[in-house]
């Protein structure tokens, strides 16, 4: 498979052109050899220097990442962002980043992948963002606490807790920063929200709704589905795959 028919094969399963306007994001492939012949593809949160320079050592020839280099503006090419061009080049390795259209995705996205993880039933969405929704509700088949949540996530407790730790039963999930949509899922009667992390402006409505938010990290939210698209790649293609792993405490 060449990198032009697997950047084909990402722009149909993420309708990727759906997002253009509605994501600062460049989605799709942000640097690429077109014709060269993909053997390996490295998946991973974001484009940084780490994440490149394990991809190479992996042996990987393609990246695919939530986080790429290019959002919405142009600068200059310097720094970081030289370093980071230089080293995909020198190593001939294709860039290709989905943001929004892995975070809406239906069956591929970091909420439905924890949503299963964490048992809820008859998820919907919610935090619409043009065609797609950033977040999914429903109920859990049992009422859980922070410290059960984070243990089913992979993490021994959350980064933080906003408001009650209490027992929830009716929750919403979004992955990364769910701060504009806390307010969205008050207003659904929900018990409490899972999500990357919230800003203080949430706190206090969160307090005086009685509302809980279970702030599990940015990272640890958004590899969820970054790892399934791996194993589908993997299934799918036939492709060797790697998961390339820069956690942060954030």
């Amino acid at each position: 498979m060449t990198v032009y028919e697997l950047k084909n094969y990402f722009d149909d399963m993420f309708d990727i052109h759906s997002f253009q306007g509605v994501d600062p994001s460049l989605n799709g492939l942000q640097v690429s050899n077109e014709d060269r012949v993909v053997s390996c593809v490295a998946f991973a949160e974001d484009a940084c220097l780490q994440t490149i320079k394990m991809a190479e050592k992996a042996g990987a020839d393609f990246l695919f990442v939530h986080h790429g280099l290019f959002w919405g503006s142009a600068k200059p090419v310097t720094g970081a962002l030289y370093e980071r061009l230089r080293l995909l080049m020198d190593s001939h390795m294709s860039l290709y980043a989905c943001h929004l259209p892995l975070d809406c995705h239906n069956d591929l996205s970091h909420n439905a992948c924890m949503a299963s993880v964490l048992g809820l039933r008859n998820p919907a969405p919610f935090a619409w963002i043009g065609k797609g929704a950033a977040g999914l509700y429903g109920e859990l088949e049992k009422p859980l606490d922070a410290r059960e949540i984070s243990a089913l996530l992979g993490r021994d407790k959350p980064v933080s807790v906003i408001g009650e730790d209490k027992k929830l039963r009716r929750i919403g999930i979004i992955s990364g920063d769910g701060n504009d949509d806390v307010s969205q899922a008050i207003s659904l009667g929900l018990d409490g929200l899972v999500t990357g992390e919230v800003h203080y402006s949430s706190y206090k409505d969160c307090v005086d709704n009685s509302f809980t938010v279970v702030c599990m990290g940015h990272y640890l939210t958004e590899v969820f589905g970054v790892k399934a698209v791996k194993n589908k790649v993997e299934e799918e293609t036939g492709l060797d795959t790697v998961f390339i792993d820069v956690p942060s405490s954030l």
